[in-house]
Order: structure tokens, then C-alpha cells, then sequence
């Protein structure tokens, strides 16, 4: 379904754009090539698709990524006309090369991990694609309204938010803007909920529900600057009765 759906899309934009590989050989990294490619739409914003189709003119025969060998035609007549490239939060992460010999055809897919293409079966790239589609980060500073409810309420003087992923998504990790917080370290682990306590407007204490398979574990963090730091249960309220007095003070 995927390929063919992809294939509906490659059909409308062949007309419109080819990219003219140069000689038998194309590095998809090359500034020229990446100007080359179209972006076709998807229904989720953290996720960027870019098509690009060989020029009917040259036979490709190799293609490289920053001078790594991606793929190489293993008999005659074995040519690659057209890759495709997802991005998940403006990062390169899955993509596929279509494979055309003579009548037949084949893809080829890789996972993308910075600079490198590692082939993968089938299996797993369609696995990896369920994922990018599910797992999403959350960031405290800016919840994202299609990706959790949010519920406010104030025990005491500090603000606090509770932010739930809706049933499609997963939380695999979470950040403020640029620093990290908690990541999920497996595929079967994810956070079921955030809950973040604001002074003035500002994230300055987070804890968060996680669910590792049938196991469940809540963690504490406190807001040290420009870094969160995970600090014990009674270490947490501690905190934020203190964080509570200053507020009511104000």
C-alpha cells in the first residue's frame, strides 16, 4: 500500500520534475540533487516526503550519499529511477530506492541515522514507518494541541498542567525546546502522561506517568537553570511546596 500510494504521487510529478542525474552515478547529498527533489504533502506535520526521479536520459547505476555507496546495479540493464526520503522532525529518516530491471522492478530500503543508509528488510521498514507515524516528542514549553489533551488545575499556588497523548500517538520523548529531558530507550517503552508545574508562565518542575510493557514508573524532575535534573519523590514535593510558597507570596 505504501508503494503504491507512492507510485499514484511519483505518476502526477513525473511530468513536472526530473531530475537530471549527471553521468551513472548520483549523490543524493549533492546541493543540486536535493534542489531537485519535490516535497509531496502527508497528513502529519512531522512528517516531510521528498521524491526524486531519475532523467529518462542516463542509465543510474550508482548512488552514493555524501560519497557512501547507497546502492549498486549488480547486472546489466539494472538501473534506479526514482528514491523517495521521509524526514521525521526535519531529520532523514527512512527512505527507499525503486529498482528497475528491463520489465521488472524492486525496491530497495533503508533506514537513515544521520549520515548513514543502512538496508533493511521490508518487515522492518514498514514497521519503522508505523512507528514514525505514532511516536511523537513532546516539548513543555510549547504542548502541541493536536498531539495531547491538556487539563488544568491548581492544588496549591504553581500552576500545573496535565498533558495527554489522544489514543493515535505515543510520547517517546520529551524536551524543553532544545534541551532533553527523558527519552524512551525501547520500543515498548513511553510516557502516558505529563504533568508540568509553571511559575510565572514557566516550565520549572515536570513529572511524567511511564509505561515500560505491563510496568508503570513515575519520574520527577526539577528545572536547574537551563537543565532538568531527575530528582527523588519526596525531594520533588519538597520543592514544590517551596515553589508553591513563592508563589503565594507574590
Amino acid at each position: 500500500m505504501l508503494h503504491s500510494l507512492v507510485s499514484g504521487i511519483v505518476a502526477c510529478y513525473s511530468q513536472m520534475y526530473i531530475a537530471h542525474a549527471i553521468g551513472r552515478t548520483v549523490d543524493i547529498a549533492s546541493p543540486e540533487l536535493i534542489s531537485a527533489c519535490k516535497s509531496a504533502p502527508t497528513d502529519c506535520k512531522e512528517i516531510q516526503q521528498h521524491l526524486c526521479i531519475m532523467s529518462h536520459s542516463f542509465s543510474i547505476t550508482r548512488v552514493l550519499n555524501s560519497g557512501n555507496l547507497i546502492w549498486e546495479s549488480q547486472s546489466h540493464g539494472e538501473a534506479c529511477i526514482y528514491y523517495t526520503v521521509y524526514q521525521f522532525y526535519g531529520q532523514n529518516y527512512l527512505g527507499y530506492l525503486k529498482i528497475r530491471n528491463g520489465l521488472f522492478s524492486h525496491y530497495v530500503h533503508y533506514r537513515i541515522n544521520g549520515e548513514e543508509w543502512r538496508e533493511i528488510a521490508f518487515e522492518e521498514y514498514v514497521l519503522t514507518f508505523s512507528r514514525m507515524r505514532t511516536e511523537r516528542i513532546f516539548d513543555v514549553g510549547f504542548p502541541e494541541d493536536h498531539i495531547v489533551r491538556t487539563t488544568e488545575y491548581t492544588p496549591f499556588g504553581t500552576p500545573a498542567f496535565i498533558y495527554n497523548p489522544y489514543e493515535t500517538y505515543k510520547i517517546v520523548k520529551v524536551q524543553d525546546g532544545i534541551v532533553n529531558i527523558w527519552e524512551s530507550n525501547s520500543a515498548c517503552v513511553n510516557c502516558e502522561y505529563v504533568v508540568v508545574h509553571k511559575a510565572r508562565g514557566e516550565p520549572r518542575m515536570v513529572h511524567m506517568f511511564v509505561k515500560d510493557g505491563d510496568t508503570y514508573d513515575i519520574l520527577y524532575f526539577d528545572r536547574i537553570g537551563t537543565k532538568w535534573i531527575g530528582i527523588q519523590k519526596a525531594d520533588f514535593y519538597a520543592k514544590l511546596g517551596e515553589l508553591d510558597g513563592e508563589i503565594t507570596r507574590l
